[in-house]
């Protein structure tokens, strides 16, 4: 579950499969008069599925070594592009081909139990993507997804969204489902199908890229991107308890107490940028998994929790077709606000 922007390149290439979602035209507005509808188009999907086959069919019990060259052959080779640029940001990354071979590396070893799980998601793939996008269509009939929606096995990450480029400099929004890591966290795809289609259709809404992240983005910005995404994850998933939206049991495990605490802990900070060349310690510490945490005694990714919290204070208050669609400025604006009012609140 990553949002992430990333900087032009290479167009996406081979785009396998299509299928169209079939919906209605209309809906009722809140007057009860039609609402037009855009015309739904056709999903843009690569699932990998023969590649990943042909891959293990010939690459199971070899050394680790043989095992990286049959895949850079039969994968990597195939979708060149979205491996350099969106899986292991390359040009980010002077030493991505280090940590690539160290994840491919403890992905492999896992390949053989994890197998027949991959395989039964690759299988279910295109119709649960397009469930889930008419689904989001239901709540957000403007919403229109273009890009590439790529089923892969990428061995670092389980959902993905961002500017996968083009020949031409200009960004193409490109969305990535990573199949490997799903099947073995046994993530609940309906959640992470709806937290990563919000994200795509949230960018676009509030006219945030690469560029408005980076330059304007300060820490408040990701908090309500991955809170306000887990929110409607909640919305389109009714029921579901906080630890599977957040998709982490132990940040569902965190009492409603520390809401106070860390509101007042991330205003510390909260002016701080988004996207810091030198990389950020507070961001690591709120977004990230691993062991920087902002408090010994609580779980990573506590910016997650705390983004859930202030997307539910603003919805209080505020319409959700309005949320959706504000600037930079007025997010930063409203964090505050809302962030000063869950430090003071008991």
């Amino acid at each position: 579950m990553r949002l992430h922007w990333f900087p032009a390149a290479a167009r996406l290439l081979r785009l396998t499969a299509l299928i169209c979602l079939i919906a209605g035209l209309c809906t009722a507005g809140a007057s009860g008069a039609p609402v037009t509808e855009p015309q739904p188009v056709p999903l843009r999907l690569s699932v990998l599925e023969p590649e990943f086959k042909a891959f293990w069919a010939e690459a199971q019990g070899k050394p680790i070594e043989q095992q990286l060259q049959v895949w850079d052959r039969l994968v990597e080779a195939r979708h060149r592009d979205f491996y350099e640029i969106f899986v292991w940001d390359k040009a980010a990354n002077p030493r991505w081909q280090e940590r690539k071979r160290r994840l491919l590396g403890k992905m492999f070893a896992k390949y053989p139990a994890l197998y027949p799980a991959m395989i039964a998601n690759f299988e279910r793939f295109p119709a649960t993507i397009a469930t889930q996008v008419a689904r989001f269509r239901r709540s957000f009939p403007d919403a229109v997804f273009t890009g590439p929606i790529y089923a892969a096995p990428v061995a670092s990450f389980n959902g993905k969204g961002g500017e996968g480029g083009s020949a031409d400099g200009s960004g193409e929004l490109t969305l990535a489902f990573g199949i490997d890591l799903i099947s073995e966290r046994n993530d609940d795809v309906d959640i992470l199908y709806a937290h990563e289609l919000f994200h795509i259709y949230h960018g676009k809404a509030a006219g945030i890229d690469e560029k408005v992240f980076a330059e304007q983005g300060r820490l408040t910005l990701p908090l309500w991107m991955e809170g306000f995404a887990t929110y409607v994850s909640g919305l389109l998933n009714p029921d579901k308890p906080d630890g599977e939206l957040l998709m982490d049991a132990s940040l569902g495990r965190v009492a409603a107490s520390e809401r106070r605490w860390l509101a007042a802990e991330f205003l510390k900070v909260a002016g701080g940028k988004a996207v810091d060349e030198h990389g950020s310690l507070a961001f690591n510490q709120w977004f990230s998994a691993g062991e920087s945490k902002v408090r010994a005694d609580l779980p990573s990714r506590c910016g997650y929790w705390l983004g859930l919290a202030v997307a539910r204070e603003l919805a209080k208050t505020h319409p959700l077709d309005e949320m959706v669609r504000w600037r930079v400025p007025e997010i930063h604006r409203h964090m505050l606000e809302a962030l000063q009012e869950l430090a003071r609140s008991n």
